[in-house]
C-alpha cells in the first residue's frame, strides 16, 4: 500500500469515529506511532482506540484537536462577552501534559516569554568563554 493510501485510510478511520459521536480523550506516543483513545459521551460511554502509524495521520489528529480547542476558547469568549452562557463546551483531554498545553503555547507567544529571540545585550553572554590558544607551527 502506498504511503498516501495509508494516510488516507487512517484519516478516514479518525473521521468515521468522530462522525459516530466519539471524542478524542487521550493521545499517547510510543515507538509504534500514536495510540488515540476515543470515547462517546455518557450514557453509553463506549470506547475505541486507534493506532496511527503514519506521521501525517498523527499531525491530522493533533490539528483536529487544536481546532476544537480553539473553537471552544472562541465560544467561551463569546459567551463571556454577551453573558448568555449558551454554547457548546469543549472536552479537553485530561492527560498530564495535554491539560496545560494551550496555556503553554499562549505563554510562549507573550512578549515577556523566555522563548523570544535574544536581544543584543543577551548576545554578550558567551564572552566568558576562553579563547582558543593559537596553534604553534614547529
Amino acid at each position: 500500500m502506498s504511503h498516501y493510501a495509508e494516510v488516507l485510510k487512517e484519516q478516514r478511520a479518525i473521521d468515521a469515529l468522530l462522525a459516530d459521536g466519539y471524542r478524542i480523550t487521550r493521545i499517547s506516543e510510543d515507538m509504534d506511532g500514536s495510540a488515540v483513545s476515543f470515547a462517546k459521551a455518557a450514557p453509553s460511554g463506549e470506547r475505541a482506540e486507534l493506532q496511527l502509524l503514519t506521521a501525517d495521520a498523527r499531525k491530522y489528529v493533533v490539528t483536529l484537536l487544536f481546532t476544537r480547542m480553539r473553537a471552544g476558547e472562541s465560544a467561551k469568549a463569546s459567551r463571556q462577552e454577551d453573558g448568555s452562557g449558551a454554547g457548546q463546551t469543549l472536552a479537553v483531554p485530561s492527560s498530564p501534559n495535554g491539560s496545560h498545553l494551550a496555556k503553554t503555547v499562549a505563554d510562549a507567544n507573550s512578549p515577556n516569554s523566555s522563548c523570544q529571540n535574544k536581544t543584543e545585550a543577551d548576545a554578550g553572554e558567551t564572552d566568558h568563554l576562553p579563547e582558543r590558544p593559537a596553534e604553534s607551527s614547529a
